[in-house]
């Protein structure tokens, strides 16, 4: 539940001011590690590092070309904190197709959706998560 809070605030802070605040990044990457160390021990540290790395290595390419935020992969990042690499996956994989939906919806209704260029990528992160709690759970 604490994740879900976390994605919630990044969704209301991304709408309202297109961006990310990198305090809520930080916090969620801090609850994170310190979940991940209580349940798994020390020895997981170097292996947290590596998986919340994996989203900024895989994502800046489409960061370069403009398509995700900085504060989009940092979100990742922090899902990948808390999850296991196989379950963030599952997370990425329905992020992009909610993303993948909200475009298209953007697209086919443009002449009625104000700001019909921008998807606000942190609501497709969130529709990812909850897309694997109801998957895992």
């Amino acid at each position: 539940m604490i994740l879900l809070g976390i994605l919630i605030l990044a969704v209301c802070s991304d709408v309202r001011t297109e961006k990310i605040r990198n305090k809520l990044i930080l916090a969620g990457l801090a609850t994170g590690f310190l979940i991940q160390i209580y349940e798994k021990g020390i020895s997981f540290i170097p292996l947290w590092f590596i998986q919340i790395s994996i989203p900024i290595f895989l994502f800046y390419p489409i960061f370069r070309i403009g398509a995700l935020g900085a504060g989009d992969i940092k979100l990742f990042s922090v899902i990948a904190g808390f999850l296991t690499l196989k379950t963030w996956w599952v997370c990425v994989e329905a992020a992009f197709l909610a993303g993948a939906a909200m475009g298209l919806f953007k697209l086919l209704f443009k002449n009625y959706v104000k700001d019909a260029h921008t998807i606000h990528f942190s609501v497709p992160i969130l529709a990812g998560y909850l897309y694997y709690l109801g998957v895992v759970r």
